[in-house]
């Protein structure tokens, strides 16, 4: 259990200004209670998701809500094996005349059969400039599969964090599908077995979202994941949190590989011409005729 610490510095906190910062930074208010500190001194939130310190702050900031965050012990411990505590961002200029989101999403080669989701994004505006960041801090999730629109997105109905060397059940109970720490598996892996007695879509992530799921584990198997994370960027036009990856991006995409030590990279898209360049920034970028992107972005359109 996680609990963090929302304290007032120049004015009252409301329970709506807390859930509007963690809805902000990209976490799932529902995975938390709220309770109101004594004398009006603030709020904590309490939940099985942890959050990231630097996040909270950020997005307090960009909603100018004066506060002061802070964390137990408890929850700081879910950060801080291995790398957790190192934090990694991705910023994205778009120097064109259109609004583009950028979408970051994860495979595991060495777990076939996965479906990959956008896991972090950003809207841009033209000649705008924004980013996603994250930490690793790993985390199971049980997933409900919807259509939002025509999209296949994945929605978790639970979220429980994990370390790596961790098994899962899935299992029944109260009318609905948990899940239940289970021993242990092999350094570097997650396992989820489903106990449930029905078809499972059971997943994994990193820092409060899902990133990769098995859709439709029988009964009496296994989703195992094996846990060295692949980052790729692509663009959209219209992307959803949470969409499998299908191929309809715009341009991309391309492997966002972090060189020993960085932990900050940053793409851009511009017209050159009569190309449409989409690449990091100082690196190898992707170039394509701008009459086919429009071509492609009316063939979606239509769809």
């Amino acid at each position: 259990m996680s609990e963090y610490f929302f304290i007032k510095t120049t004015r009252a906190l409301s329970e709506e200004n807390i859930k509007s910062i963690i809805g902000e930074a990209g976490y799932d208010t529902s995975d938390y209670t709220y309770s109101p500190l004594t004398d009006n001194q603030g709020w904590e939130a309490k939940g099985d998701v942890a959050m990231s310190i630097s996040r909270l702050e950020f997005a307090a900031k960009k909603l100018r809500i004066p506060v002061s965050i802070s964390a137990t012990a408890i929850a700081l411990q879910a950060n801080a094996v291995g790398l957790a505590s190192t934090i990694y961002s991705i910023d994205f200029q778009n120097s064109t005349p259109d609004t583009w989101t950028l979408s970051v999403y994860q495979t595991l080669p060495s777990s076939p059969g996965l479906k990959s989701v956008s896991w972090k994004q950003t809207t841009v505006p033209k000649n705008g400039e924004s980013g996603v960041q994250w930490n690793i801090s790993y985390l199971v999730g049980i997933a409900n599969y919807k259509q939002h629109f025509g999209k296949g997105v994945y929605r978790a109905s639970q979220k429980l964090s994990t370390q790596l060397g961790s098994k899962w059940a899935c299992r029944f109970l109260d009318n609905a599908q948990q899940l239940f720490e289970n021993g242990s598996t092999v350094a570097g892996q997650v396992v989820i077995e489903n106990q449930s007695g029905d078809f499972a879509n059971l997943g994994i992530g990193m820092d409060g979202d899902l990133a990769l799921v098995q859709s439709d584990v029988y009964s009496g198997n296994n989703a195992q994941f094996e846990v060295t994370p692949t980052y790729w960027v692509a663009l959209y036009k219209d992307v959803v949190q949470g969409e499998v990856i299908s191929g309809n991006q715009i341009h991309g995409p391309i492997q966002a590989v972090f060189p020993s030590g960085v932990t900050q990279l940053t793409y851009e898209a511009y017209i050159d011409g009569k190309q449409f360049v989409f690449g990091q920034q100082g690196g190898a970028a992707l170039v394509a005729p701008l009459e086919q992107v429009e071509r492609r972005l009316r063939a979606l359109a239509a769809a």
